[in-house]
């Protein structure tokens, strides 16, 4: 097995390198299991424009919410890394609608890239890459998160969307793939779909689908454990017909 990069357009390309993409990220990082996480991205997943009714009044509810240490003056206040969270929400909705589309997008891939790459080498995990099989033939289109281990005989896949909307048959039919490439050429695999919503509406979407059940969901009430080293499918557990 290989891979290749398979980068998206430039409005995505350029989305996942924006600064308050990379800020937002870092901080959710060290909240994972925080209800200040499931908040945040319940809001990302809820408003795609600023001008949303309640927009403002939800970023406002965060500060009341999070206040939980006096200020020099005695006074209730919000702690730092929250208060800069909410700024750079603030920041990030300033853009148009369109490009706050693929900003928020690409919050979710940069936030599971970053997981995933904890438990691999930089030259094991990658954004938006396509697998090939050892004939240098394509075998899935672009996978958002991607991981190749040659040491460890192991290949990870994710498709990630901000709502169970976005989920699409394409990005089964990738996980399919890759599942099936591996087995022929005798790696675990692990595969998922992850999305900035409960764990319920995405195994629901999935059933529309006819997904098959080794692909794993990732909802707001799991996803923090792609952090830990997932069950892979070995070779000789692949069913084909799935």
């Amino acid at each position: 097995m290989k891979m290749k990069p398979a980068p998206g357009g430039p409005e995505m390309t350029k989305a996942l390198s924006n600064q308050y993409v990379l800020g937002i990220v870092t901080i959710l990082l060290q909240i994972l299991d925080q209800e200040f996480f499931r908040d945040v991205a319940l809001f990302l997943s809820q408003y795609n424009q600023r001008t949303q009714r309640y927009f403002a009044e939800t970023l406002s509810e965060f500060r009341a919410r999070y206040e939980d240490f006096p200020d020099e003056e005695g006074l209730l206040a919000v702690p730092d890394y929250i208060e800069k969270l909410i700024d750079m929400l603030e920041a990030l909705y300033q853009h148009d609608d369109r490009t706050v589309g693929f900003l928020r997008g690409a919050i979710v891939e940069q936030l599971i890239y970053q997981m995933v790459l904890q438990r691999y080498s930089s030259d094991e995990c990658f954004s938006n890459y396509r697998f090939l099989d050892s004939h240098n033939r394509n075998v899935t289109g672009q996978i958002d998160v991607a991981v190749l281990s040659h040491k460890d005989l192991v290949a990870e896949g994710y498709e990630c969307k901000i709502k169970v909307s976005g989920i699409a048959s394409e990005d089964c039919d990738n996980l399919k793939a890759l599942v099936k490439v591996a087995h022929n050429e005798e790696y675990a695999v692990h595969v998922g779909i992850v999305s900035f919503e409960n764990d319920r509406s995405v195994k629901a979407k999935l059933e529309y689908l006819a997904a098959p059940s080794y692909i794993e969901t990732y909802g707001l009430d799991s996803i923090q454990y792609l952090r830990d080293e997932p069950q892979y499918i070995e070779p000789d557990e692949y069913i084909e017909n799935e």
